[in-house]
């Protein structure tokens, strides 16, 4: 009932602009919910919302995103946006386990198979800290030189629970020092 409170609220405002609709809900931390149950949210959205567009799925699963596209239908509406998150399997792994061309390709697959032409939102993507800084470099530069329309970088660094300032310092650390990941992300954006 909250999420129709707010889409009402939205409405009521006269709302039209970008709107993040689900956040992982293939992962059961996140918004755990089906790919029918996200694809029936989107529908009730795009009928309470009209003028507005949505970024959505946002799923990690390519698969998921599959499934969602093929429980819409011909339903999809061309001003929404595709959205994806790209994490490797959990924050200690030693190295890229696929590579974000790779995974972008796949998404890209996915969506002609569908007949989607909507631009792809990289609303997610994390780079763990355990990885050198020439495999960083390669990583970030494959998103920022891809034909995504956005990225939101957060950097998968294992914390072991909860820490009030996020997972640590991941950027930069307690000396004020750029990290390994810090160093990586600044060299991809000077080149």
């Amino acid at each position: 009932t909250y999420f129709m409170t707010v889409l009402t609220y939205l409405r009521d405002k006269n709302y039209q602009g970008l709107i993040v609709l689900h956040n992982e809900p293939d992962i059961i931390s996140q918004d755990d919910m089906s790919p029918e149950m996200a694809a029936g949210l989107y529908l009730y959205a795009i009928q309470v919302l009209t003028q507005a567009s949505f970024i959505t799925p946002n799923a990690v699963d390519i698969q998921y995103l599959n499934k969602f596209l093929y429980i819409l239908g011909d339903q999809w509406r061309s001003n929404d946006y595709i959205g994806i998150h790209i994490y490797q399997s959990h924050p200690y792994v030693p190295a890229p386990e696929i590579m974000p061309r790779v995974w972008i390709a796949k998404v890209k697959d996915v969506l002609k198979k569908h007949g989607i032409r909507s631009k792809i939102v990289l609303s997610e993507f994390g780079v763990p800290e355990i990885w050198e800084k020439d495999v960083a470099v390669d990583y970030y530069t494959q998103i920022f030189r891809s034909d995504l329309e956005m990225a939101c970088v957060y950097t998968s660094i294992p914390c072991g629970g909860w820490v009030p300032y996020g997972c640590g310092y991941d950027l930069i650390n307690k000396s004020g020092e750029l990290t390994i990941n810090g160093q990586a992300l600044q060299e991809t954006l000077t080149k």
